[in-house]
């Protein structure tokens, strides 16, 4: 039962590590896209500005998070290999 619980815990912070990466690989795309548009003169360098440090600062978080989903995940997937045995 508990070894079970831990198993879909561990699921869910491995889902949760794939959606952080693949958040952060969003978010490079859109920089480069406003940067384009900014370069083009789309959009204003304040509104770039804007944007940028909006997804700067996403990504930042998003950073923090993964390390601590995989610090999280090392543990947990270290005590389920010790409860194991």
């Amino acid at each position: 039962q508990v070894h079970h619980c831990f198993r879909k815990e561990l699921a869910a912070k491995k889902r949760q590590l794939t959606q952080a990466e693949r958040r952060i690989e969003e978010l490079d795309r859109l920089f480069k896209r406003i940067y384009e548009d900014n370069a083009n003169g789309k959009i204003s360098d304040s509104r770039f500005q804007m944007l940028s440090d909006d997804y700067e600062q996403e990504q930042e978080e998003l950073r923090e998070k993964l390390l601590q989903l995989n610090e999280e995940i090392i543990q947990q997937e270290t005590l389920t290999g010790l409860s194991a045995r």
